[in-house]
């Protein structure tokens, strides 16, 4: 059995539906998925419908700390329905996003660039997010993404609005408050936080098998979190379809590490049979 725990659907960034996305996975070999859309579980609902291999629930949170952008997956034991409190909250991040959307909006008109949000969320079934504003602008004005995200829409260029992140311990506290497990996500990306001294706070494991983290990036962190006692996942961070990397690792869990955080998230596969 092999599994992707790191997944997006059209619920927030990604091109497919839960379905889809699941039908997909199993015909590239997986047997087992998690969703792990941003800020938000709408997809929930669709998981207790019928899918083509098991969805586990997840979510991941934009975090902030100590200068960085830190992304913290979330994995709901027993993957029970999310509380009313985790809903509630990830709603008021969600209308965050629509608010950022619109300032976005409002940038693109000075860059002669007009869409309205009504383009831009017939893209988005759920969180709207930079990749539905970029395919809105595909379409009216013929770009290419590198295109898009190279002059407008990057960190760097005139239409970027910065995300309203959560402060990496306060979504630390709010998962494991909410019986969910906390897993830094591509702990290769930080630059300015090391994994070691976030470790402390309450991490429950480290994502590692991910298509981006080298071989020798593996072994580091693996032999980390065999001294901490972490749980390890892996995931592809999959969107959509054609955006495969051209370098990619070997990704996804499988083996003792996929039962130990099947154990830990108190899952049995067995049940969806």
């Amino acid at each position: 059995m092999k599994a992707d725990l790191h997944t997006h659907t059209k619920h927030s960034d990604g091109t497919l539906s839960v379905q889809e996305l699941a039908a997909y996975k199993k015909k590239e070999g997986f047997s087992l998925i998690a969703i792990t859309d941003h800020d938000n579980v709408d997809g929930y609902q669709q998981i207790k419908q019928k899918t083509a291999i098991p969805v586990l629930l997840g979510v991941e949170l934009s975090t902030y700390y100590r200068g960085e952008n830190i992304h913290l997956l979330g994995y709901f034991k027993k993957n029970k329905t999310p509380s009313k409190a985790v809903q509630k909250f990830l709603k008021e991040q969600a209308q965050a996003r629509c608010e950022r959307v619109f300032k976005i909006i409002e940038l693109l008109k000075e860059q002669k660039i007009e869409i309205q949000y009504e383009d831009v969320l017939k893209y988005a079934d759920g969180a709207v997010a930079r990749p539905h504003i970029a395919k809105a602008i595909q379409e009216k004005y013929n770009l290419s993404w590198e295109e898009i995200f190279n002059t407008y829409l990057g960190d760097d260029c005139p239409c970027y609005v910065p995300t309203k992140y959560f402060s990496f311990l306060d979504a630390l506290s709010f998962l494991h408050e909410n019986d969910a497990i906390a897993v830094v996500a591509h702990p290769h990306y930080l630059t300015k936080n090391r994994i070691e001294d976030l470790i402390p706070f309450g991490l429950d494991g480290i994502e590692i098998h991910y298509p981006t983290m080298s071989l020798k990036q593996q072994k580091k962190f693996l032999k980390l979190a065999k001294k901490e006692n972490l749980l390890v996942t892996g995931g592809s961070d999959f969107h959509e379809k054609q955006n495969e990397k051209k370098e990619v690792y070997p990704y996804g869990l499988e083996g003792d590490e996929l039962q130990k955080f099947l154990q830990k998230l108190e899952v049995r596969i067995d049940d969806w049979k």
